[in-house]
C-alpha cells in the first residue's frame, strides 16, 4: 500500500466528519447537547464507584428516595469507560466519545449501504436523514455504544447471508461484550430470530421441495442459540434477563420515557424520521411485488 494514499481523506472519513461538525460542532446547541439527560452523572460516579476498587454496587448508591434498594449495574462496563474518559479528560473527553460513537454508527450503515450497492447519493441521503432522526439518541450515555455494535453486528449478518463464512461467528463474542456494555443486546437477539424464521420461509415456501436445504436454517438458529448463551457472561447471570424484562414490562416506564412512547411528528428529527419511514414502506412493497413476480415465473 502506498502510505500516501494514509494521508488522503476516504469518503467514510469525510462523511464521518462532516457530521462531528454537523451534529455537534456547529449545531446550536453544539456538544453541550450530549449532556441534556441528567443519567451521565450517575453513569460516571458509577463507573468511577467500580474503578476506585467498590466492586460492581448491588444496592443504590444515589437514591435519597430509595437508599439501598437492590440494584442492577448492567452497564457497568460503560459505565466504567465513562468513568475513566472522565477522570482523564473531563467531560470533554466524555462527550467527544458519545460524539464519535453516534458518528461511527452512521459511517458503518453508510458503508454497509455502498457494500449493498447503493447508489452513493442515496447513500448519503439515506445517511444524513438516518443522522437527523436519530438525535434524540445522542447523549453522553451507554446506548451511544449499541448504535455502533448494531450497525457492525447487522453488516457482518447481511454479508454473512449473501456469503456465508465463519466470521459470522464474531457475533458470539461480540454478544458477550455487549450484554456488559448495555442492554441493547436484545435487539441482536431478537434479529437473529427474525433472520432465522425468514430463513425457514423462504426454504419452505420459496423454493420448490427439491431446491430446499435446511442447513441455513440450523445455522441462523444455532447462531442464535450460541448468541444468547453468550449474554449470560454478565456478573448477573440469567437474573439481569429477568430485570430487563421486568423494566420493559414496566407501566411507569413505558409513559415516562419517550424513547418507548409513539413518534410524535412535530420536530424535526421526526420529521425526518417520518421521510425515512415513508421512503422505507415504498422499498418494501417494491421489494414484495419483484418477489412476487419472480414466485411467478418459477
Amino acid at each position: 500500500m502506498n502510505p500516501r494514499r494514509l494521508l488522503v481523506p476516504s469518503l467514510s472519513d469525510c462523511l464521518f466528519l462532516s457530521l462531528l461538525a454537523w451534529l455537534f460542532a456547529g449545531s446550536a446547541a453544539g456538544w453541550s447537547a450530549l449532556l441534556a439527560d441528567g443519567d451521565t452523572g450517575w453513569h460516571i460516579r458509577t463507573g468511577q464507584f467500580i474503578l476506585d476498587g467498590g466492586g460492581l454496587p448491588e444496592r443504590d448508591l444515589f437514591s435519597f428516595s430509595r437508599p439501598g434498594a437492590p440494584w442492577f449495574a448492567w452497564e457497568w462496563l460503560s459505565d466504567v469507560a465513562l468513568g475513566w474518559l472522565e477522570r482523564q479528560a473531563g467531560l470533554k473527553g466524555v462527550v467527544l466519545a458519545a460524539a464519535a460513537a453516534a458518528c461511527a454508527s452512521i459511517t458503518l450503515v453508510f458503508r454497509h449501504m455502498l457494500w449493498r450497492g447503493a447508489n452513493l447519493f442515496v447513500a448519503l441521503a439515506a445517511g444524513f436523514l438516518g443522522a437527523g432522526a436519530s438525535t434524540i439518541h445522542y447523549l453522553a450515555r451507554p446506548h451511544v455504544f449499541t448504535l455502533v455494535l448494531l450497525a457492525a453486528s447487522m453488516w457482518l449478518l447481511d454479508r454473512d447471508r449473501r456469503q456465508p463464512s465463519a466470521t459470522v461467528w464474531w457475533l458470539v463474542p461480540l454478544a458477550a461484550l455487549w450484554v456488559n456494555v448495555h442492554g441493547g443486546f436484545l435487539a441482536l437477539l431478537v434479529c437473529l430470530a427474525i433472520v432465522a424464521a425468514g430463513t425457514a420461509l423462504e426454504e419452505g415456501f420459496g423454493k420448490p421441495s427439491e431446491e430446499r436445504s435446511w442447513k441455513r436454517v440450523g445455522r441462523y438458529a444455532g447462531l442464535l442459540g450460541a448468541c444468547s448463551l453468550a449474554t449470560l457472561l454478565n456478573p448477573y447471570g440469567v437474573r439481569l434477563h429477568a430485570h430487563i424484562a421486568g423494566y420493559l414490562r414496566s407501566e411507569w416506564i413505558r409513559e415516562a420515557v419517550d424513547e418507548f412512547q409513539s413518534p410524535r411528528f412535530r420536530s424535526e428529527a421526526l420529521m425526518q424520521f417520518e421521510v425515512l419511514l415513508f421512503a422505507g414502506l415504498l422499498v418494501a412493497a417494491s421489494l414484495l411485488a419483484r418477489e412476487q413476480q419472480h414466485l411467478e415465473l418459477h
